[in-house]
């Protein structure tokens, strides 16, 4: 691997030689906050989310009632996540509105660590569950706000 001069100019990358009091090579990583949100109505994708045949008219849920028939009448989605000074904090909210019916669940709360990192262009993140591999949110950051 080349080894770069100091000073040399790279996209978002500063190198330098410092005084230190231990041996070896420093990383600094530094990020803009940023707060991300989006609200789907999953209706108007209903095909893609598979609820095309729960919202139609007819008897689609036998198993929950009994007594009347039920049908998909709103779907939506909300999710955001927030990267600031404070931690890393991201959520996603489903809601099924039925006729006559309606399921809400409450999001829970969780204490989760957090890393600072500082990028002065577009970027993107990916919040991804360590022990699966499981991305559970993904974004794009057009325009990243200055340092906090």
């Amino acid at each position: 691997m080349a080894v770069r001069p100091d000073g040399e100019a790279w996209p978002g990358l500063e190198l330098a030689s410092v005084d230190a009091s231990a041996p070896g090579d420093v990383g600094v990583v530094e990020t803009a906050g940023f707060l991300v949100r989006a609200e789907n109505d999953l209706l108007a994708g209903a095909e893609l989310f598979g609820l095309r045949t729960a919202a139609l008219d007819g008897d689609r849920f036998p198993g929950i009632s009994r007594s009347m028939p039920l049908k998909v009448a709103q779907a939506k989605q909300v999710a955001m996540a927030e990267f600031s000074a404070e931690g890393f904090e991201a959520g996603a909210v489903t809601a099924v509105a039925m006729v006559r019916a309606a399921a809400l669940v409450r999001a829970r709360r969780f204490r989760v660590r957090r890393a600072a990192v500082r990028f002065d262009r577009p970027f993107a993140f990916l919040a991804v569950h360590r022990a699966s591999g499981l991305v559970l949110m993904a974004g794009w950051v057009a325009e990243p706000a200055g340092p906090e």
